[in-house]
């Protein structure tokens, strides 16, 4: 999602634990990520974070949009936000 047409400069990971982030993701009827697999994510985006790399951090959304099966962006934004 862009705000004032700047690209986000902050990743939300929905739920403390792996287990709250698949239950969000199952409840929206997307596939669950292995809780490995998901902390691996979750530092690439804290490191993308500290390095301000924009690029990196889209593309790992991406990746993650891609894993739980969503058709697209805007599926899994819409989800989130409901």
């Amino acid at each position: 999602m862009k705000l004032n047409n700047k690209p986000p400069k902050v990743t939300v990971f929905v739920g403390r634990t792996a287990s709250g982030f698949n239950r969000f993701l199952v409840k929206n009827t997307l596939s669950p990520i292995d809780p490995d697999v998901l902390a691996e994510y979750v530092v690439r985006a804290i490191q993308n974070f500290k390095n301000d790399d924009i690029e990196a951090s889209n593309l790992l959304l991406q990746e993650i949009w891609a894993l739980v099966r969503a058709e697209d962006a805007e599926k899994a934004e819409a989800s989130a936000l409901d």
